[in-house]
């Protein structure tokens, strides 16, 4: 999906690969990749996410490899901006929800033929992540959950993954 996204719309190409590559590495919600400024992006590889909570900002720090950093980079020079929300619209405003949502659902329909949103890739990068490492604490962090009942939710669709594999594996 990514690479589909890269090789299509040439003027929107980085643009789009880096939402749908921040979503999915980063597991942002979609009001914060929306909300997401230049000034936020940060050199030793973190972005600083803060989140409105009634008259306090909750702030969190989201990882980023190099090669979603250099992209980044590359992105920010293109623009040529220093400072203002990372993704705009062809408007040159902010980019909405409504719009990152039609990006990636029109992206997904032409590489892999079905809807796909921007929660439906958060979810993947917490999947992923528990079937990696299997730490819901870190995972709790990572997604900026309050509680570790919130971040229990995705144990249910690691259970269902171990639940086919033992079902096919114990076929006889």
């Amino acid at each position: 999906m990514v690479d589909w996204a890269f090789e299509s719309r040439k003027k929107n190409a980085i643009r789009n690969k880096l939402i749908i590559e921040l979503l999915f590495k980063c597991g942002l919600r979609s009001n914060e990749l929306t909300n997401l400024r230049i000034e936020d992006i940060r050199d030793n590889n973190s972005i600083d996410i803060e989140k409105p909570k009634g008259g306090d900002k909750k702030k969190r720090i989201v990882l980023i490899d190099n090669d979603l950093k250099s992209w980044i980079s590359t992105y920010i020079r293109q623009e040529g901006r220093k400072k203002g929300y990372l993704f705009r619209s062809n408007l040159k405003k902010q980019i909405s929800n409504r719009s990152t949502r039609s990006i990636i659902n029109d992206i997904a329909r032409k590489s892999l033929d079905m809807d796909v949103h921007p929660h439906t890739l958060r979810h993947s990068f917490t999947v992923q992540f528990l079937n990696s490492t299997n730490n819901l604490a870190k995972l709790k962090q990572l997604l900026g959950h309050s509680t570790i009942r919130s971040t229990e939710y995705y144990l249910k669709y690691t259970v269902e993954d171990i639940r086919e594999e033992y079902t096919e594996a114990f076929r006889w």
